[in-house]
C-alpha cells in the first residue's frame, strides 16, 4: 500500500528531528557552551583571549617548547599558534628563539609575566574541570574517556574518499 502523501512528508521531515542524536551535534554544542564559559573565566582572571591560554597552558606546563609542539598538542593551526605566540610576545607574556640547528624552529618560553598568568588561571581551569567531572561518576568518567578514545580511533579509521567506501 503506498504512502500517502502527508505520511511521505513527515517522513521527509522527521530525518532532520534526530539531529539532536548526531555526535558532532551534541560535541559541538558541549564545545561551544564550554568555550563561551572559558572565555568568560579568562576575561574575568586575566584578560587573555581563548587561543593565547591554550598556547600558555601548553608552554607552562612543558617549558620550552616549538610551535609544532604547541599547535599538535592543542590542535591548533600552526599559524594560528604562530600568530598567538607572537601576540603573547608582544604582551611580554612569552619569549621567542630560533633553534640553532634549524632556523625554521621557534621555541616559546613564558616570561615572569607568563609564568604569573600561568599560575593564576592554571588553578581556575583546574577547579573548573574538578566541577565539570564531578558530574560524573568514577564509571562515568572511565567510560568517557574510553568513548572518546574510540571516537578518536573511528575518526582516523574514516576513510579519505568516503564517497568509495562501503561504510556509507
Amino acid at each position: 500500500m503506498p504512502a500517502s502523501h502527508a505520511a511521505r512528508r513527515r517522513t521527509a521531515d522527521d530525518r532532520y528531528d534526530d539531529l539532536e542524536q548526531f555526535v558532532t551535534y551534541q560535541i559541538l554544542n558541549l564545545t561551544a557552551r564550554l568555550n563561551r564559559q572559558s572565555m568568560r573565566l579568562l576575561e574575568q582572571t586575566s584578560g587573555l583571549r581563548m587561543p593565547e591560554w591554550r598556547c600558555i597552558s601548553i608552554i607552562g606546563r612543558k617549558g620550552k617548547t616549538n610551535l609544532l609542539s604547541i599547535s599538535g598538542a592543542i590542535g591548533m593551526d600552526r599559524g594560528l599558534v604562530s600568530r598567538t605566540v607572537q601576540t603573547l610576545t608582544e604582551k611580554g607574556l612569552v619569549l621567542t628563539e630560533r633553534d640553532t640547528a634549524d632556523r625554521r624552529v621557534v621555541f616559546a618560553r613564558l616570561t615572569p609575566a607568563g609564568k604569573k598568568a600561568f599560575d593564576t588561571m592554571y588553578p581556575v581551569m583546574q577547579a573548573r574541570q574538578r566541577h565539570l567531572l564531578s558530574a560524573l561518576s568514577p564509571g562515568d568518567r572511565k567510560a568517557f574517556y574510553r568513548i572518546m578514545q574510540r571516537f578518536n580511533l573511528a575518526l582516523q579509521e574514516w576513510p579519505d574518499d568516503w564517497r568509495q567506501s562501503d561504510d556509507r
